[in-house]
């Protein structure tokens, strides 16, 4: 009783307020430090990304012309005597071989021209013969025997001039080909110049285009190429022009593309795509999925490095198929992002899952293969 009346009210008042504050202080710490202690526990969160190692493999890069088929030859046919039209032998689109008769012209005068020409031959060949006899004999001087000499080249002269008309008169095919189009009908009257109708070959054939100088700067004379036609087939065949100077007009290069030995008929004037070997690169065969972009927009793949960290490449599309693009552009050995590379930037960390060879790897290289030179 005496050790309760000695502490003071007031005192005890204050040890409880003492308790109080320290209470809700040792809290507060205590709070902030459990806080900073969870804080630094969390696991840094990384992507999973799906990734390829490749290899880049030799190229040959061939630059799609959009072109247009052609005749190797064409003439326009044109009467060389006139004379009225006889006889009408081919038609329009038949096929003939060199030297076949296409029209007659009325003969007209030129076979009695021609039996005169040849009277006349006979005759100044029986002078010029005598005089080389007598020439021989000293009875007749240089100048005679020179001018019976004279006679007989122009009787030779005449004789051809009368047989060429007579065989101008029969209109035949100049090399085997087509008689494309037809200006005149029997019974007509032609002169000489008048047109008579078009002749073309159709084998071999060409394919014609124009060609950018970055294109152009690749190719020469000779050069193997292809060329898809309005049929759909792929034929070879050999550059046979390539031009040394651009159009004025287009500042393209004119070139044509011969295609010999097809069983069918090509079409002239049809469009057709020519393919055309350009230089040896080095790409990376890929799915169309595994191209990117950067954050600047730039167009290429995503990479990781041995670190797992991530890398963006510029790319050329050097060729495109069915079910991959071939890349160049690119370092020789990479480990490409395929699956993901549109949710990380250059620079990120991620977890990759490495993906193995495929069966549409092995036909991508087979078409690259195919591709090589």
């Amino acid at each position: 009783m005496k050790l309760q009346r000695a502490i003071h009210p007031g005192w005890i008042a204050g040890g409880i307020f003492a308790v109080v504050l320290l209470w809700l202080f040792s809290g507060m710490f205590s709070g902030e430090s459990e806080d900073v202690a969870v804080k630094s526990a969390e696991p840094v969160h990384r992507l999973k990304v799906r990734a390829r190692d490749s290899q880049a493999q030799d190229l040959t890069r061939v630059a799609n012309v959009s072109g247009r088929t052609a005749p190797s030859r064409q003439v326009l046919l044109r009467a060389e005597v006139e004379g009225r039209l006889l006889e009408l032998v081919a038609e329009r689109g038949q096929l003939l071989a060199a030297g076949d008769v296409i029209a007659r012209l009325e003969p007209s005068d030129r076979p009695a021209q021609l039996s005169r020409a040849k009277a006349s031959m006979q005759e100044r060949e029986l002078q010029f013969r005598a005089a080389q006899k007598l020439r021989g004999k000293d009875l007749l001087s240089p100048v005679e025997l020179a001018a019976a000499q004279s006679n007989l080249a122009l009787a030779k002269a005449d004789l051809e001039k009368a047989e060429q008309g007579v065989a101008n008169s029969v209109i035949r095919a100049p090399f085997a080909g087509v008689l494309e189009s037809r200006e005149v009908e029997l019974g007509d009257f032609v002169r000489v110049g008048d047109s008579f109708g078009r002749f073309i070959q159709r084998q071999p054939f060409l394919v014609l285009a124009q060609v950018t100088e970055d294109v152009v700067t690749f190719l020469h004379t000779g050069q193997s190429a292809r060329a898809l036609l309005p049929d759909g087939r792929e034929v070879d065949g050999v550059l046979r022009y390539v031009a040394t100077q651009a159009n004025d007009a287009t500042r393209t290069f004119p070139l044509e593309l011969e295609v010999r030995g097809l069983d069918k008929p090509v079409i002239a004037g049809g469009s057709a795509v020519l393919m055309l070997p350009l230089e040896l690169v080095r790409a990376h065969v890929l799915g169309p999925s595994a191209l990117a972009l950067s954050d600047e927009g730039e167009f290429g793949v995503m990479s990781v490095t041995a670190e797992n960290r991530v890398e963006f490449h510029t790319a050329t599309i050097a060729h495109a198929g069915n079910k991959e693009i071939w890349l160049t552009g690119l370092p020789d050995q990479l480990r490409i992002i395929t699956v993901g590379q549109g949710f990380v930037s250059a620079g990120d960390e991620v977890n990759v899952l490495l993906e193995k060879a495929s069966e549409t790897d092995s036909d991508a290289q087979t078409d690259v293969e195919a591709l090589q030179p």
